[in-house]
């Protein structure tokens, strides 16, 4: 035994005796192989120590397993795919670590590539593979790699290019490949679609400390040309620290009818029992879309995964589709978001808020993606919701109407926007609501420039049913449910015919509290006294694959208390593509004591797209007010009218029918209700 430890000491001491330190001269060309460009004049080896202070080093094969990699200074470029740095240590204190690119899909692709035992990237340290993925494409060309957009396409990755139908790649927990590029401007060969991120691969045994940034960005397309898309970034350790920043953010387009790069994809792949031993990070992470200045096809977002929620915070710096290995419930004491923070998280997620929620300065939480991919988790909220100038987005799934529950106040100021998408329901009609915004024995006030937009299920038909204490709608606010009803027809819809009871066939217009216009219009539904439906949509176009517009949606609002209107309520149905029908106006239904202000309510059909065929008809509104109504209220209790109440002196409802089809029969106008609820008379008794 003393032997074995005599001659471990021995080999120990001979390899220190070996390691030498190498600084970086360059003085003969910029490869790291070259021993001529190395103080001592030879090429490092295994063990040894190196240092780059300055100037540009190009590494095109795997180095030697270092003792120490040590930065200050300068720029190194990895080339080819396989080329990796190796060292028990790397410390990038300053300089800039990149990739040679981009690339086309027939020639080498390149990454930056780190193996070690312990990794830092100081205040001052760059990695930067922007534009180092696949190439963008030119005229008649594809933008290069598996997302390459064409013509106005951005490029996809972890995200969707804007107008790029392409299926995203990769998987959230292991993006290691490069993004793609956007595609060429169609009648100019000289613009290029913008490249895309490059791709990190950083692999530590032991720690990763980020305080500088690592950047995989896609760029803006040349001019009129859509953008890149984000790159892979993937980090794998014990434990992950830092206050730096990761971005694989998609690229901007450079004129509004390109699309926007997809974005990328993140992976922070740390040992959970390791992390829960230290302090939680600090890392700004984002893999958004890129966009416009006139936003009409910008990119989507990309994906972020983490092994648990533990780099999870009160205060989110995180953007993109989170994607969570296990533990998927969250609680935190508050949360909030600024900055432009975009955090959608996963589809199964229960996120606890025990105090306040706050979305400010544009940043937007979504739970839940599209209609298919639903949030069937929960959210819950014992404090206030606060949003200023923010977003929030909840999908609700099916069978799981109230998962979203506020506890307090919802605040909303300075352009906010809540978006409720209803989950489908067993019932064919919407008798029972798909999503519900409870606020009982509270007061909802949106300020000018607020919104609440309530989406019916396209297809299912259910709905989002509000409930209130008060309701109070400033000028300039609005609850929209415009296009927000029963889908249009289209080569995807049966017979092309637009969805809902009162749908359009073919060429023909939605109907709902009016019937739709042409031949084949959609016939009307629905009680006027209780419009609790959306709007049917359109028919669409024989011939073609083009959409026709949504019916209005439904705006359903039970106030235990007052209904002020100063701004809008809006459920009016769409004009589709070009050759389709028009859709109906939706349904209005508002409940309450007292009904006052000045606004405006609609809920008018749309016109054709093409004036040989059919407009939408008109939908319906219904406003109840006066004494709680129930099931067993006597009908000579009830006061029904087409006329609004003395304490509303806003226009009447607006339920027209579309106005431009040559076609017979025409769209009808729709239904309006005001319903006085009268209180019963008593007998009064004086006792003396």
């Amino acid at each position: 035994m003393r032997l074995c430890l005599m001659l471990v000491a021995s080999c120990g001491l001979l390899l220190a005796l070996h390691a030498e330190t190498y600084e970086w001269l360059g003085t003969a060309d910029n490869n790291w192989h070259n021993a001529a460009n190395w103080n001592p004049a030879t090429i490092p080896a295994a063990d040894d120590n190196v240092t780059i202070s300055s100037g540009t080093v190009t590494l095109t094969n795997q180095t030697a397993p270092l003792a120490t990699f040590t930065m200050s200074g300068g720029t190194l470029t990895f080339s080819n795919w396989t080329t990796r740095l190796s060292a028990a240590t790397v410390a990038i204190n300053s300089g800039t670590i990149t990739c040679a690119g981009p690339f086309l899909n027939s020639e080498m692709s390149n990454r930056v590539w780190i193996a070690c035992n312990s990794f830092s990237l100081g205040t001052n340290g760059i990695i930067d593979v922007s534009g180092k993925g696949y190439r963008g494409g030119t005229t008649g060309e594809n933008g290069h790699g598996p997302g390459g957009g064409e013509d106005w396409q951005g490029g996809t990755f972890g995200g969707e290019g804007g107008r790029n139908p392409k299926q995203i790649y990769g998987m959230p927990h292991m993006p290691i490949a490069p993004g793609s590029g956007g595609g060429g401007y169609p009648y100019n060969a000289t613009y290029r679609g913008g490249a895309a991120g490059g791709a990190v691969l950083l692999e530590a045994t032991d720690h990763i400390c980020l305080a500088g940034t690592i950047t995989a960005d896609g760029l803006i397309g040349e001019s009129n040309c859509p953008g890149g898309s984000g790159g892979g970034v993937m980090l794998i350790c014990k434990t992950f620290a830092g206050s730096g920043s990761i971005s694989a953010n998609g690229g901007n387009s450079s004129r509004d009818v390109s699309g926007g790069g997809g974005g990328g994809r993140v992976a922070v792949i740390f040992t959970p029992t390791e992390q829960a031993e230290i302090p939680p990070p600090h890392v700004a992470i984002s893999v958004v879309g890129g966009t416009h200045s006139n936003p009409l096809y910008p990119g989507r977002r990309g994906s972020l995964y983490f092994p648990d929620t533990q780099l999870l915070k009160p205060i989110l710096n995180l953007s993109g589709y989170l994607f969570i290995g296990q533990n998927d419930i969250w609680k935190t004491h508050s949360l909030i978001m600024s900055n432009k923070v975009n955090l959608t998280f996963p589809a199964t997620f229960t996120l606890i808020v025990e105090n306040d929620l706050t979305i400010s300065d544009k940043s937007r939480l979504a739970f839940g993606d599209t209609f298919d991919t639903p949030h069937n988790g929960g959210l819950l909220i014992s404090g206030n919701v606060r949003i200023d100038d923010g977003e929030l987005h909840y999908y609700f799934a099916a069978g799981a109407p109230e998962s979203f529950l506020i506890n307090g106040l919802l605040i909303m100021t300075n352009a906010a926007t809540i978006s409720l998408y209803a989950g489908p329901t067993n019932e064919t009609c919407n008798t029972v609501y798909g999503g519900l915004l409870d606020l009982s024995g509270t007061i909802l006030d949106l300020t000018a420039g607020c919104v609440i937009r309530p989406y019916t299920h396209p297809t299912n038909g259910a709905t989002i049913h509000l409930r209130v204490h008060d309701l109070v709608i400033a000028g300039g606010a609005m609850i929209d449910a415009s296009a927000a009803g029963f889908g249009g027809g289209s080569h995807l819809s049966p017979n092309r015919a637009g969805y809902g009871p009162g749908g359009g066939k073919a060429h023909s217009g939605g109907g709902y509290g009016g019937r739709g216009g042409g031949s084949g219009g959609g016939l009307p539904y629905g009680q006027p006294l209780g419009p609790i439906n959306p709007g049917s949509g359109g028919g669409g176009y024989l011939y073609g694959d083009a959409f026709a517009g949504n019916g209005g949606g439904l705006v359903h609002v039970e106030a235990t208390g007052n209904i002020i209107l100063h701004g809008l309520i809006n459920a009016n149905g769409k004009t589709g593509d070009a050759n389709t029908a028009g859709a109906s106006g939706g349904g209005v239904l508002l409940s309450c004591r007292h009904f006052s202000g000045s606004g405006i309510i609609m809920a008018e059909g749309a016109d054709t797209a093409r004036v040989s065929y059919g407009d939408g008809g008109g939908g319906r509104v219904a406003v109840w007010y006066g004494a709680p109504y129930t099931d067993m209220t006597p009908q000579h209790l009830l006061v029904v009218s087409e006329t609004a109440p003395l304490s509303f002196v806003g226009p009447a409802p607006s339920v027209t029918a579309g106005s431009i089809s040559t076609a017979t029969p025409p769209a009808e106008p729709g239904t309006i209700r005001f319903v006085r609820v009268l209180y019963p008379l008593g007998t009064l008794m004086i006792v003396r």
